[in-house]
């Protein structure tokens, strides 16, 4: 069975590429495209700061072949700053706005910030059954208590 395999970075637009991934003489509009030339992924950090127009999306889709893959976060707002408490609306919209790139969604993901630790699991439990099925999920957790060893009693 042949399995697809998504390699890419956290960034597609790294003007230091010039030269290297990127052509000399590119410019800001020619990154993704370039950049899709050689991975078929991306993370998508600039949903966890403000939601890309409409038009933004459709040129994204159009600038990627079928096969490219975005991982795009979930917006501060209701990761950070409200720890997705009372965040019903504000995901509905999220993800309403993002539909135009359903179809090359790899994944969205729930960065939570290093102040989310495990006392707070309860809100995530209740929160994760709200996400329609129509994308995938991933929960970054980055509170220095989950990296901590786990003890368990000798039997």
């Amino acid at each position: 069975m042949l399995r697809a395999y998504y390699l890419g970075c956290p960034v597609w637009a790294n003007k230091e590429w010039c030269g290297t991934l990127f052509s000399r003489r590119a410019k800001s509009p020619d990154y993704l495209r370039q950049y899709a030339r050689v991975f078929n992924s991306v993370e998508g950090s600039a949903t966890f700061y403000s939601l890309p127009a409409a038009d933004m999306l459709l040129r994204w889709k159009h600038e990627t072949p079928e096969s490219f893959r975005f991982m795009f976060k979930f917006p501060r707002l209701i990761t950070h700053d409200y720890l997705l408490n009372n965040m019903e609306r504000e995901t509905v919209h999220f993800l309403q706005t993002m539909q135009p790139l359903q179809s090359r969604i790899g994944l969205l993901f729930l960065q939570l910030p290093p102040t989310f630790g495990p006392k707070m699991l309860p809100t995530l439990a209740k929160y994760l059954p709200l996400l329609p099925p129509d994308y995938r999920y991933a929960v970054e957790v980055r509170h220095r208590d989950f990296l901590a060893p786990i003890h368990t009693p000798n039997i």
